[in-house]
């Protein structure tokens, strides 16, 4: 994760396919905004590569909102308020 002000950016979380399923990106994620909210952030942001939907749904699932195509990337960058 980045701070930036009063955003947390988190840069990657991945679970190897083998391990998915059993809660262990829920657990970073969850310790991640803990970091952000202990930091005074306001907001989160993530990007997912284009082509990740399981990823997209496990944020939106989360409560994250995609904000916007980012077509140079070819990612989808998504936030949550904190």
């Amino acid at each position: 994760v980045m701070l930036h002000g009063e955003l947390l950016y988190i840069d990657l979380i991945a679970i190897s396919s083998a391990h998915q399923g059993k809660r262990y990106g829920k657990k970073l994620l969850e310790y991640a905004e803990h970091y952000g909210r202990i930091r005074r952030c306001k907001r989160v942001k993530v990007m997912v590569d284009e082509d990740n939907i399981r990823g997209i749904h496990f944020y939106l699932r989360h409560q994250y909102q995609i904000l916007r195509y980012v077509a140079l990337s070819r990612c989808h960058e998504l936030e949550k308020s904190l």
